[in-house]
């Protein structure tokens, strides 16, 4: 918690600083100039529906971008946060999802995040 609460107190004075932690508090990271997101929290797919929750502060899928490469029997997904989004508030995990239909994935694909949070 003492260095969640350092991390944050260093961070008013950065600009364009990130503050990362797991729920305890143990794992902080603290980046001058970072990117403001997204950071995939976790991912599933149902073979109809890939959901995933993502750490940032935009709640439009309109938003992100995802990117599917279809390679064999599983399909490698990204997913980026639009340069010209602009999205206002706390950042927050966000639930959001895609259908299969939208992403062009047969149903039943199997598919793979490739930017996925490890803290």
């Amino acid at each position: 918690m003492t260095r969640a609460l350092l991390a944050a107190l260093a961070c008013v004075g950065l600009s364009g600083c990130v503050i990362i932690a797991d729920g305890e508090g143990s794992s902080v990271k603290v980046s001058r100039g970072a990117p403001m997101g997204p950071y995939v929290r976790s991912v599933s797919a149902d073979g109809q529906k890939l959901h995933a929750t993502i750490i940032t502060n935009c709640t439009q899928r309109a938003d992100f971008e995802v990117v599917v490469r279809d390679v064999s029997d599983v399909a490698q997904v990204t997913i980026s946060q639009h340069k010209d989004a602009r999205c206002e508030g706390p950042l927050g995990d966000v639930p959001i999802y895609w259908s299969y239909q939208v992403l062009e994935l047969p149903a039943g694909k199997q598919v793979r995040v490739m930017n996925p949070l490890s803290l």
